[in-house]
């Protein structure tokens, strides 16, 4: 597969990608919400220059016919691409409000009643897709994972909404977990405050939990180790995923809360053999599964680290595909 790994600022990426004349098929990722939480976004006014790239690049003759955007961000940057979207954004691409999706993070889970304590995090906290203006794309019908491998056995997730509390979401920072101690809160209401209780019937469960617009009532369970499952999680792969051999790259994988929820976005909006762009690849998993997924990866960081981290990942990959 041919990929294009680059550590660069976006919004510099985005001139090259014009420049060279790179078709896109797909852009999926995670944009900055806030100013000053990243090294790459240190004020509003930056935070600007990388929505009107981003505006400048999907307003391009670089993005194919059918292309599509699936993009998450809240707050700031939300507001701002949605006055955009009001002002001239739906001249080129239109909303899909089916494929919407809201992403909570398992904080605790009481083994006795399978109620769970669950919040949004800044990681695809909130995720839209946008379609082409004239295009007739349709998403591809991708199952989710539901088989969820755990440290303990018999965990199984809760059937009903009513079992799940969700912590308070405050802009610009998650306020809900680190100061106003929501955790302590709803482990006293579960009457888990005791030591003794609390060692026996509290966990954390691991991956994250998926919140379809178009269902509000129900949640998908994304697991965060790796099984064989798909078309491309293989034998082969699966080892790959799992051995400390392969660290510090693809290993990582195994143990992350959002590779199997990065698999699924790539299986679902995007075909083999694609162009899929994603700027801000943050800690890999997403680059990771569209270089395992048959992909074409165009991707782009401003953290040096973590671009290394996915030219490992992509070298290691090159032994397995």
């Amino acid at each position: 597969m041919a990929h294009i790994i680059k550590q660069a600022p976006f919004q510099n990426h985005v001139d090259e990608i014009i420049d060279r004349q790179i078709r896109i098929d797909r852009i999926i990722c995670d944009f900055p919400s806030f100013a000053g939480r990243w090294p790459g976004v240190p004020d509003e006014q930056t935070l600007d220059t990388l929505l009107s790239k981003l505006q400048k690049l999907l307003k391009s003759n670089v993005m194919s016919p059918d292309s599509t955007i699936t993009i998450s961000f809240t707050g700031i940057a939300q507001e701002k691409f949605d006055a955009w979207m009001d002002r001239e954004g739906k001249n080129y691409i239109e909303h899909m409000p089916d494929e919407d999706f809201t992403c909570f993070f398992n904080y605790l889970m009481d083994l006795r009643t399978r109620a769970m304590f669950v919040g949004r995090r800044d990681i695809w906290a909130c995720t839209r897709t946008y379609r082409k203006v004239g295009s007739n794309y349709k998403p591809n019908d991708v199952e989710p994972i539901t088989n969820v491998p755990s440290k303990f056995d018999d965990f199984p997730y809760p059937e009903s909404r009513d079992l799940y509390t969700i912590h308070s979401y405050r802009s610009p920072v998650h306020h809900g977990i680190n100061e106003a101690r929501e955790d302590l809160v709803w482990t006293e209401n579960q009457g888990l405050d005791n030591i003794e209780l609390a060692n026996k019937f509290l966990r954390r469960p691991q991956g994250c939990m998926v919140n379809f617009n178009r269902d509000r009532h129900k949640f998908t369970h994304k697991a965060s180790m790796v099984h064989k499952a798909g078309p491309y999680i293989t034998d082969k792969m699966f080892d790959a995923l799992t051995s400390r051999e392969f660290d510090p790259g693809l290993f990582r994988m195994n143990r992350s809360n959002w590779f199997h929820l990065a698999m699924w976005m790539v299986e679902r909006y995007s075909n083999e053999g694609e162009n899929v762009y994603n700027p801000f690849m943050e800690t890999g998993e997403l680059a990771a599964a569209i270089m395992i997924s048959k992909r074409n990866l165009i991707g782009v960081e401003y953290n040096l680290g973590r671009t290394e981290r996915v030219l490992a990942m992509h070298k290691q990959l090159l032994t397995l595909m």
